[in-house]
């Protein structure tokens, strides 16, 4: 019999999220983000704060993932600690496609619900 469980780990809400989020593409930006070590926390922080920040192109997400790979305190923080200075360089970095209130409003833990929707 198979086992059924109510919860979805981490790494399978990050899965789900970005198969929402990327598609036909979701296998190479779950590559992409593979890449992400597991120096500041946990990977899926950094893959769940990329994800946060990134406009939805692999593109872009490659940029967060080799920023990260950098230094993930790059990613983690703008994403779940938003301030003016933060928000001024993902717009920056993102080419002013994501608005940044609206990423602000989305903490680690709603990247990780399964009812939260992506914005920006």
């Amino acid at each position: 019999m198979a086992q059924f469980s109510l919860f979805l780990t981490p790494r399978q809400k990050i899965e789900k999220r970005v198969r929402k989020r990327f598609g036909d593409q979701a296998e190479e930006a779950m590559r992409e983000l593979d890449r992400c070590t597991d120096e500041w926390g946990s990977r899926e922080r950094t893959q769940a704060a990329i994800l946060k920040l990134t406009t939805g192109t692999l593109e872009n997400l490659r940029r967060w993932v080799e920023r990260a790979r950098y230094d993930a305190r790059d990613v983690i923080g703008p994403a779940e600690e938003p301030t003016a200075a933060g928000a001024r360089m993902v717009r920056e970095f993102n080419g002013w496609k994501q608005d940044p209130a609206a990423a602000a409003e989305t903490s680690f833990a709603d990247l990780l619900d399964d009812h939260a929707e992506p914005r920006g």
